[in-house]
């Protein structure tokens, strides 16, 4: 051994070290500058192809279908006429649209562009080329990728090994360095701490500085109405109506209108949960699991910097901080099994309580309460930690039942779930020589919303795509509201509590007589719901469309609100123009740009596409899948004691919940699954703790 020691620190294998270490860091500078070139980010040469079968969409806009799957916007790639380059690109689909003159923007696999007169590019008799990056054949791309990770094992495996060596050997600078971070580990934790906190920071203020500063607008959705009913109802002293809506989000938003009755400080109040929430999570970490504090960060920032976190953050609608407070309740559940301290077992059961008085979707969480429950009585936890676990959780969910008994007579969490569970399954009815002539006519009224096409790929295909299109599209006739309507109108119009029970009805009578068809879109909605993760937003247009619809078209939500709806909602009835927003007139009437700014453009072209190709596919909820049963396996493995096993047991198993839960009661719409998406990036960085050696908690009283 002393021998191997010895090889291991000697000169001659250091030089050979530094070999492997320069050829480790020029297969990754080559990787690295592959990604950027197929990104346009970095385009390392150009290629020049003519645009051929372009078809007529709408006014000045032709399209043309591309060769890949690749041009995320916005697209450095160009359009030439006869050689002379088009522009701008990266316009909006209205401005080539109405304006045209040269206007086009790269959409993935299609181009979207219009000619210099507004002519037929195919019929003008002019020459139209498209300049894009040259591409890289798939073999060669994988196959320097492949080396770069076989070389970067290599050298991390003789790098170790010198390390070793030359802290055995006791003298030299490694071992010097080795000895005064063993002296200071306090310092230490204090550097990757501070160093994990900065990832997560430095994402969000990428993500969010060009909003904050240049685009503040707020999304109003038409839920956003009946939040802010309660808070009006909770004004004026009314015991609020908790018909359609839970109490929880309407609590936050009339705690922030003690501060301040501005939409806009919900906004921010959303963002700052978002970032505090994430923040708390890796102290978490940190404190349980110090190793992994680094891994935990990245974990946090990928997911709080996704375009659609973004997206829903700027809504007043409830899932920004129902998800925040998800993330809050794994921390404390992290904190309450390793450190078995009753002030951990409070939050994170107050904290989940909490999550499904924000969204009933979050009664996923109490199958998690209860495996908990048995976990902490098998493994003989204090008694104190037990009931500070049971308390708050069973407390504050009887409480609510108990409310809606007293106001709706029903002992229940939520008094909209059986027409929200029949809404959503409203094309699986079938009339029935039991149920009267109205309703008959009421339930052909609802599948006829569906074309045939359509009906036949909700009951044959499985294309998770075409399925969810044709979902959509039986959805958006009428909106949700017109389900419950035409039953409402067919069954005399009765009270609340009547037409939640006739729609329970409805509901288990559609699994009776049709149980393949119910399973089946079950099953399609749970990987719809999972396929999500591949799904982002461009999120600088969902912006501009928020300036138009309330500050040019003026038809909010609100301003037909009466009453102290359309109070709160005041600086959005008579809105003032926001400068980086810029008005122009077209044949089809004021289209609105947002004008680019720096931070912008280093989060649009930069971050969120090297985001959406590291994080937005479908490689993550497959982990998700593989690490629950891993921690199966060592849960059996170690007769339920194994805390590691049981804490990503929970965590994974808690984003396969929370997809059935919406698999049997809603659909796959994004806004829905990307609350659990974080549990995929925080689960794979996690992993290590299936073989907690070498993974150190922080010792009481440091940090």
């Amino acid at each position: 051994m002393a021998g191997k020691t010895d090889f291991y620190g000697s000169k001659p294998f250091l030089r050979r070290l530094s070999v492997y270490i320069i050829i480790t860091l020029i297969l990754w500078i080559l990787s690295i500058s592959i990604v950027l070139h197929n990104q346009e980010i970095i385009v390392l040469a150009w290629q020049r192809k003519p645009i051929s079968n372009s078809h007529h969409i709408a006014n000045y806009t032709y399209e043309s279908y591309l060769e890949k799957n690749a041009y995320t916007p916005p697209s450095a790639s160009k359009v030439f006429e006869n050689g002379v380059p088009l522009g701008p690109g990266n316009s909006n689909g209205p401005s080539i649209s109405c304006i045209g003159r040269g206007r086009y923007q790269f959409r993935y696999d299609r181009l979207h562009f219009s000619t210099s007169d507004n002519t037929d590019p195919a019929a003008n008799g002019r020459l139209y080329e498209i300049q894009w990056p040259f591409p890289i054949p798939p073999f060669l791309r994988w196959f320097i990728f492949t080396m770069a990770i076989a070389a970067s094992a290599i050298t991390y495996y003789y790098l170790r090994k010198s390390v070793k060596a030359l802290i055995e050997r006791g003298s030299g600078p490694v071992h010097n360095i080795w000895g005064y971070l063993t002296a200071n580990s306090n310092m230490l934790g204090w550097a990757m701490l501070s160093l994990s906190f900065g990832v997560v920071i430095v994402s969000f203020l990428i993500t969010r500085l060009p909003y904050y500063l240049y685009y503040p607008v707020v999304s109003i959705e038409p839920d956003t109405i009946g939040y802010l009913e309660i808070v009006e109802q909770i004004d004026k002293g009314m015991l609020p109506s908790l018909y359609r809506r839970t109490p929880g989000y309407p609590l936050f938003i009339k705690l922030i209108f003690l501060f301040s009755n501005k939409l806009f400080s919900v906004v921010i109040a959303q963002g700052m949960l978002a970032l505090i929430s994430s923040l708390v999570f890796v102290w978490a970490i940190f404190k349980t699991y110090r190793n992994l504090t680094i891994s935990a960060s990245i974990a946090l920032a990928a997911f709080i910097s996704s375009s659609i976190y973004l997206e829903l953050e700027v809504s007043i609608l409830s899932e920004s901080i129902f998800v925040s407070v998800l993330v809050l309740s794994f921390a404390f559940f992290i904190l309450s099994l390793k450190l078995k301290k009753s002030v951990y077992f409070i939050l994170f059961s107050t904290a989940s309580a909490y999550a499904i008085y924000i969204r009933p979707a979050g009664i996923f969480l109490i199958v998690i309460f209860a495996l908990t429950l048995i976990y902490v009585i098998t493994n003989r936890y204090a008694r104190s930690n037990l009931a500070a676990l049971a308390l708050p959780f069973t407390s504050l969910l009887l409480v609510l039942a108990i409310y809606n008994l007293f106001t709706f007579h029903t002992f229940s969490l939520s008094n909209y779930g059986e027409i929200t569970a029949l809404i959503l399954n409203a094309t699986l009815m079938e009339q029935d020589d039991g149920y009267s002539k109205e309703l008959n006519e009421a339930i052909k009224k609802i599948r006829d919303r569906s074309t045939p096409n359509d009906r036949k790929i909700l009951e044959t295909s499985w294309d998770i795509e075409k399925y969810s299109k044709s979902m959509v599209k039986a959805l958006d006739v009428g909106g949700c509201g017109y389900v419950s309507g035409q039953i409402s109108n067919a069954t005399g119009n009765p009270g609340q509590k009547t037409l939640s029970r006739i729609s329970r009805g409805l509901y288990i009578d559609i699994i009776k007589k049709n149980p393949y068809q119910f399973f089946r879109k079950t099953l399609m909605t749970f990987l719809a719901y999972l396929n999500n993760i591949s799904k982002e937003n461009e999120i600088y247009s969902t912006f501009n469309r928020l300036y138009n619809n309330i500050h040019i078209k003026r038809n909010t939500m609100c301003s037909v609100q009466p009453g102290m709806v359309n109070t709160l909602c005041k600086e959005y009835a008579n809105p003032k123009p926001l400068p980086y927003f810029i008005m122009a007139a077209s044949e089809c009437g004021d289209i609105v740009y947002y004008t680019p700014t720096f931070i912008q453009r280093v989060h649009y072209k930069i971050f969120s596409k090297l985001h959406k190709l590291l994080f937005r596919n479908l490689l993550w909820p497959i982990i998700n899948f593989i690490i629950f049963g891993m921690s199966v396996f060592y849960l059996i493995r170690s007769k339920f004691s194994n805390t590691g096993a049981f804490i990503l047991f929970i965590m994974s198993s808690s984003a396969i919940l929370s997809a059935l839960v919406i698999g049997l009661s809603a659909h796959e719409d994004v806004r829905f699954s990307y609350t659990t998406e974080f549990i995929y990036y925080t689960v794979a960085a996690l992993l290590p703790i299936l073989w907690k050696k070498n993974i150190t908690p922080v010792p009481d009283g440091e940090l």
